[in-house]
């Protein structure tokens, strides 16, 4: 990993689990395509990791993820959090920041 990578990917702002840092991680290295890994192969959150300045095309797409995710859980956290690899911690801080509330859920 270049040194500029490493800043920029240490620098990172966002709360995460180890599964996400996988991924983020293993997706960045086919990017790579076997060179040492540069700003350009990580995700664009990890090359701009203001979170205030997250695209509302991606917070779009994670509402709707959690979304999907609750409705085929019937609402139940604990399988939403166990289908999408995350905290249980995670997913109300999730949905608090995205607007996601009990009436949006079968689970009370």
């Amino acid at each position: 990993m270049l040194p500029s990578t490493l800043q920029a990917f240490m620098a990172l702002a966002r709360p995460g689990n180890l599964r996400e840092l996988h991924m983020v991680l293993t997706s960045a290295a086919v990017r790579a395509n076997g060179v040492n890994l540069a700003l350009q192969h990580l995700p664009y959150e990890c090359r701009a990791p203001s979170a205030d300045r997250e695209p509302a095309a991606l917070k779009r797409a994670e509402r709707e993820t959690i979304l999907d995710a609750l409705s085929v859980s019937a609402g139940n956290k604990k399988r939403t959090t166990d289908r999408l690899g995350i905290a249980r911690s995670t997913l109300y801080r999730k949905m608090r920041a995205l607007g996601i509330g009990q009436a949006d859920t079968c689970d009370t």
